[in-house]
């Protein structure tokens, strides 16, 4: 069995078959399971060490042109990860919109901060999800505190989902260099 399987067996029989261990991938979700991944950089600049701070995937490009010696556009939503020492916890945009979830009624964003995952399902009438992710790690049980709900709220970016047959890829590529 894979991975994910094995720790979903594991888990108490009432909790084995929330919703978001339906679907198994990127894309399909962005709980933890599918969505927290180890990043390396391996460069003879960059000191050997483990950071446990969160960064996002946006950080990359600016920290690819910061290893290469390459001046960073001051208009990039994102910044280098350079030097990791100086790191510390970035909010982390997240969506779900993968090919299972086809039609924007299906689609989900939230945003990962300050040990929390907040998730709303835009073109549902669904409550919202905050999780706790030090106490409940493998976000089986949503908190329900509606200040920490609205303080994470205001993190999501204001522009909200966008279909992506509607977004010109050309103009993206562009932008990313």
């Amino acid at each position: 069995t894979r991975p994910v399987e094995r720790m979903i067996n594991r888990l108490a029989p009432e909790n084995r078959m929330r919703d978001h261990f339906i679907e198994i991938g990127h894309g399909e979700n962005f709980f933890d399971f599918t969505s927290n991944v180890p990043f390396l950089i391996a460069n003879n600049n960059v000191e050997s060490l483990t950071v446990n701070e969160q960064v996002r995937q946006i950080d990359i490009y600016p920290t690819i042109l910061d290893l290469a010696g390459i001046p960073i556009d001051e208009d990039l939503d994102s910044e280098t990860l350079l030097p990791p020492t100086d790191l510390s916890s970035r909010s982390a945009y997240l969506r779900a919109c993968g090919e299972s979830l086809y039609g924007e009624e299906s689609w989900a964003r939230g945003i990962r901060a300050n040990g929390l995952k907040y998730i709303e399902y835009p073109n549902r009438d669904w409550e919202p999800e905050l999780y706790d992710l030090e106490s409940d790690p493998m976000e089986l049980s949503p908190v329900d505190d509606e200040y920490k709900e609205n303080e994470m709220k205001e993190l999501l970016p204001e522009e909200g989902l966008q279909d992506s047959k509607t977004i010109d890829i050309q103009d993206r590529l562009k932008d990313l260099g």
